[in-house]
């Protein structure tokens, strides 16, 4: 959590349990809009996890489920 904290670039490496866990990609969202890109589903179709995302960076929406569009 620390080193997505800092360094939000290093969430597109972690193993899928890891990027699966919401406080770790909130984490990521909050330095990078578009590492939603690379969440995994279930966090793309989360209100919480795609608003501070869509907060950090606008166009991070188009990475955000269908149904939050």
């Amino acid at each position: 959590l620390a080193a997505v904290s800092q360094k939000g670039h290093v969430y597109c490496n972690l193993p899928v349990n890891m990027k699966s866990d919401k406080e770790i990609a909130i984490a990521a969202v909050g330095k990078n809009g578009r590492l939603l890109h690379h969440c995994p589903d279930a966090l793309r179709d989360d209100p919480e996890v795609v608003a501070v995302a869509v907060r950090n960076e606008p166009v991070a929406l188009a990475y955000s489920s269908d149904r939050l569009k």
